[in-house]
């Protein structure tokens, strides 16, 4: 498994969001935020499933501090500056010899539509492309995940193309679409 050649720092700032690596304290804010959200997050993320539990959350912390350690994925709490509410989570995982990585982003239901998932995904490519020696950023999404797509557009992303059956969902393949940032495509600005 490829590393990143660089450490992420973790705890980043947005105008209105803090992005910081998940605790043990967050378990019981995730799983609230993922209950809230099951419906719409089911069709496009692996890990959410109807029985997610408590116990899930605790695990995918655990596993997030497991690869945060060997440099292998850097997962992030999304949470409002003000309220201090978890609003979702977003990370950089599969990085690439070549100097790619992925990332990836979600909302709980009650947060959406208020350009968090924008600023939080365009502040950690600027962090993945500037401070971690990355090249480019790859977005992917099923095909029917507007709400993803539209992000990584806002997000300055470039259309790269349509991959059948790429993304295997619950069970069942899903065509995919590829976007990706490199440095100079980037939209820096909120």
């Amino acid at each position: 498994m490829t590393a990143f050649r660089f450490n992420c720092p973790s705890f980043l700032e947005t105008p209105r969001l803090t992005l910081r690596v998940f605790q043990k304290r967050d378990n019981q804010a995730l799983y609230t935020a993922v209950r809230e959200s099951a419906q719409a997050l089911m069709p496009y993320l692996p890990w959410c499933h109807p029985d997610y539990a408590l116990q899930d959350a605790e695990d995918w912390i655990s596993f997030a501090h497991r690869t945060w350690q060997d440099c292998t994925q850097f997962a992030f709490v999304i949470e409002n500056k003000m309220t201090r509410q978890l609003v979702g989570g977003c990370g950089l995982d599969s990085p690439t010899e070549v100097g790619s990585a992925n990332l990836g982003y979600w909302l709980r239901t009650s947060q959406t539509c208020k350009g968090y998932a924008t600023e939080a995904a365009r502040h950690l490519a600027n962090v993945g492309l500037t401070q971690l020696g990355l090249q480019q950023i790859d977005i992917t999404m099923s095909v029917t995940n507007k709400a993803s797509e539209q992000v990584a557009i806002r997000c300055g992303a470039v259309f790269q193309g349509r991959e059948t059956k790429a993304l295997w969902l619950h069970g069942t393949p899903h065509d995919t679409h590829h976007y990706a940032l490199r440095h100079p495509s980037i939209n820096f600005s909120v």
